[in-house]
């Protein structure tokens, strides 16, 4: 029983220490490379409007038209001004 007595007696000083380690054990979870920056692969995009739909075939509207932008590639391209020209695909 002495155990248990010592942990009664010592409750906020455990609470503290099992905060800490807690504290400890989740800042190592982050997703770093060396140079500090953080790695993603999520997009975030301010808009004023929810899209309507992502999908390209039910033609959604212009903030739906924004978002498909980043998310699928073109086939075609602007090399250059007033001119576009078939994007070569690599596999």
């Amino acid at each position: 029983m002495g155990v248990l007595n010592w942990i009664r007696r010592r409750k906020a000083f455990i609470l503290g220490v099992s905060l800490l380690a807690g504290a400890v054990i989740i800042s190592g979870c982050g997703s770093k490379d060396d140079s500090g920056k953080s790695k993603s692969d999520t997009l975030y995009i301010g808009m004023t409007n929810a899209p309507d739909s992502l999908n390209p075939l039910f033609n959604p509207g212009i903030a739906g038209q924004f978002s498909i932008r980043f998310m699928y590639d073109s086939l075609l391209g602007m090399p250059e001004p007033n001119k576009f020209g078939f994007v070569k695909l690599s596999v």
